[in-house]
C-alpha cells in the first residue's frame, strides 16, 4: 500500500506504479466517488475523443456553428474580426 498526502488546493498525487496498473495516461477524464470510507477512481463513461493531447482532432467541432451555420455567415463573421483588429 502506497501512503500519499493530501497538498494544498486538494491536489493528490498517484504513485506511477498504480497509474501504470490502471492504464491511465496524461489528460485521462476520471469519475471520482466516495463510498464507505474509501475514493473511487474510475475512466469517465465517455472517453475523450482522441487520446493524443496534441493532435487538433480533439478540437474539431468545438466551434461549430459559433460564428453562423453557412459559409457566407462565417465569412461575414471572420470579415467583422479582421475589421476590428488594431493595424
Amino acid at each position: 500500500m502506497s501512503r500519499i498526502r493530501l497538498e494544498k488546493l486538494r491536489r493528490l498525487t498517484l504513485p506511477a506504479d498504480i497509474i501504470a496498473q490502471a492504464g491511465w495516461r496524461p489528460d485521462d477524464v476520471l469519475d471520482a466517488s466516495y463510498a464507505n470510507g474509501a475514493i473511487i477512481l474510475r475512466p469517465a463513461s465517455a472517453p475523450a475523443a482522441v487520446s493524443d493531447p496534441l493532435s487538433m482532432l480533439g478540437y474539431a467541432g468545438a466551434s461549430q456553428g459559433a460564428w453562423g451555420e453557412t459559409a457566407a455567415e462565417v465569412e461575414w463573421h471572420v470579415a467583422q474580426d479582421r475589421a476590428s483588429w488594431d493595424r
